[in-house]
């Protein structure tokens, strides 16, 4: 990794600019290049390629940055590109007599991504208890791959551009026993391929809701947040979905704050699933997680502190 960058700010410190240069070099995994043919599964055999290359990735950033401290107002917008050289994709062939998918990992080029960000705090009211916090990015994506498609005895090139835009807003109150807070987050996607295989992507993923921090009565205290999850837009009808998360937890100090209690209650109404159902450039993506999606638990901590004798 090699980090090149220069800054610049005025005297009063409200402005200041950042102009960055980084590469990263990342080495194929170690058995990538082993040239050995792996067939337990006979139908889907794999093969080393003892000829790949490293990849270095080039990105370059702009920052430009406000601050002013006395009303406690800031703003940071960032512009970048970077690129992708010889980057690792997995390529087959297929053999039509036999129906073996001969796989083997290849260097591809033609990957790179431009992304811009706006991002701002301020206070909304004199005495600062009410603050606005908003952050939108957009990025663009031409992702290069390997991919199979029907008919077709090897793998072709494929490019896929997909466009991202964000936008995450979040207001909060403050008081002396109280913090809430309102959240809202929107993601929208489009990927667009001239493959002919490839159905274009318009997909919406939201997310808002409500936090809260309460200092109840008898020093007990109460962190809750309910949130919202929607998705919508996607071909599949198990990825659009609705779900409402609520998380919980109340906490006390006992024994002049050497004890700790905690009562956690994670996934409350019983919405969420082990199962992760994601998007990229190139595929969708299924993962599975072997956890307890819905939990309470009871927490009994103890501080102890040995202060050192003196001398």
């Amino acid at each position: 990794l090699h980090n090149t960058f220069i800054n610049w700010r005025t005297k009063d410190e409200k402005h200041s600019v950042h102009l960055a240069y980084s590469v990263r070099g990342q080495a194929p995994d170690m058995l990538y290049y082993v040239d050995v043919r792996n067939d337990a599964d006979p139908l889907n055999v794999s093969t080393g390629n003892p000829d790949l290359k490293n990849s270095y990735t080039h990105d370059y950033n702009f920052t430009y940055n406000f601050s002013n401290s006395g009303k406690q107002r800031w703003m940071s917008f960032l512009v970048g590109h970077s690129v992708t050289k010889n980057a690792i994709a997995m390529g087959y062939v297929y053999d039509k007599k036999t129906g073996v998918r001969t796989f083997k990992p290849e260097n591809v080029n033609g990957n790179w991504k431009a992304y811009s960000s706006l991002d701002f705090f301020t206070p909304l009211d004199k005495n600062r208890k009410i603050e606005l916090q908003n952050n939108v990015s957009s990025s663009y994506f031409h992702n290069v791959d390997l991919a199979g498609v029907d008919g077709e005895t090897a793998s072709l090139r494929s490019a896929v551009n997909t466009f991202r835009l964000s936008d995450k807003l979040t207001l909060k109150y403050r008081s002396e026993n109280l913090v809430a807070g309102l959240t809202a987050n929107a993601i929208w996607s489009n990927s667009q391929s001239d493959r002919q295989d490839f159905s274009t992507i318009n997909a919406l993923d939201l997310h808002y809701g409500l936090t809260l921090q309460w200092k109840l009565p008898y020093r007990w205290q109460l962190n809750t947040d309910l949130t919202m999850y929607t998705r919508r837009g996607y071909a599949e009808s198990d990825m659009n979905t609705d779900d409402l998360v609520w998380n919980a937890q109340v906490s006390r100090p006992f024994f002049k704050n050497r004890i700790l209690l905690t009562v956690d209650g994670f996934d409350i109404l019983h919405q969420l699933s082990n199962v992760t159902r994601v998007l990229n450039a190139q595929a969708r993506v299924e993962t599975y997680t072997n956890v307890i999606p819905r939990y309470f638990m009871v927490h009994l901590t103890y501080r102890l502190n040995i202060k050192p004798k003196k001398r």
